[in-house]
């Protein structure tokens, strides 16, 4: 299986002080190497807000924010089943519960093969090269204990959530080359179309409805081909 570079975390945590000269504290996590690294402090200083103003226009409206949330991932699932029963229950009523918790309206879930399926080796839902009409497709390991089918539904219990899948890798047998071309081989976009069409079937037959399909997650980090090519191409 492949075994990409993570593209990671490149960010800097902020974390206000009290003190009198307004100190922020910096700390950094980056792929160079920095691990929750301090860094040199930061301070506000006076500014001017004479050309500062906003403008609310009532009768013009923009793209709708349909909600908020997170991601619904098998290393989240395992660090839930970490908690005693109870503290699991709280948990979750705490992030979905509109009324008890934060309500959260709008989650990603991941099509199998991600940075961060924590429950075992690197998988997608057809392993077998060649299988081109997905005879051998199976989200098997999406139902286990630790899968993220058991997750969507607890989560469920306590609030409704829309819910996006993006792919970050297609099966290893639909690229040129694993290890020097990792574009989709276009004799297998047919294939790739009957992957995701699977996908969403089989979701669909455990009770979990997918609202928004996406082909790649930074499809020009993990494959090369461009995201509106492959669209395209399998419709």
């Amino acid at each position: 299986m492949r075994r990409n570079p993570f593209v990671l975390l490149a960010g800097a945590l902020l974390i206000p002080y009290a003190a009198t000269a307004q100190e922020v504290r910096l700390y950094v996590t980056s792929q160079a190497g920095d691990r929750i690294a301090a860094k040199t402090p930061l301070h506000f200083s006076p500014g001017s807000t004479a050309d500062s103003s906003f403008t609310i226009d009532e009768k013009v409206r923009d793209q709708e924010i349909i909600g908020f949330g997170a991601s619904l991932l098998e290393a989240g699932m395992i660090c839930l089943n970490d908690l005693d029963a109870g503290r699991q229950e709280k948990l979750l009523q705490s992030l979905f519960d509109p009324e008890k918790g934060a309500g959260f309206s709008a989650m990603k879930t991941v099509i199998a093969a991600t940075d961060f399926m924590s429950a075992g080796p690197f998988y997608t839902y057809n392993d077998h090269p060649g299988d081109v009409g997905m005879k051998l497709f199976s989200i098997q390991r999406d139902l286990r204990p630790n899968g993220l089918i058991p997750l969507i539904k607890r989560a469920r219990r306590y609030g409704q959530f829309v819910l996006q899948a993006p792919m970050d890798y297609p099966p290893d047998w639909m690229l040129f080359d694993v290890n020097k071309n990792q574009d989709v081989d276009p004799q297998y976009f047919d294939a790739l179309a009957l992957y995701y069409l699977r996908y969403l079937q089989e979701y669909e037959k455990q009770g979990v409805f997918i609202d928004y399909l996406s082909l790649f997650n930074e499809p020009t980090i993990y494959t090369k081909i461009p995201a509106d090519k492959i669209r395209d191409q399998i419709g």
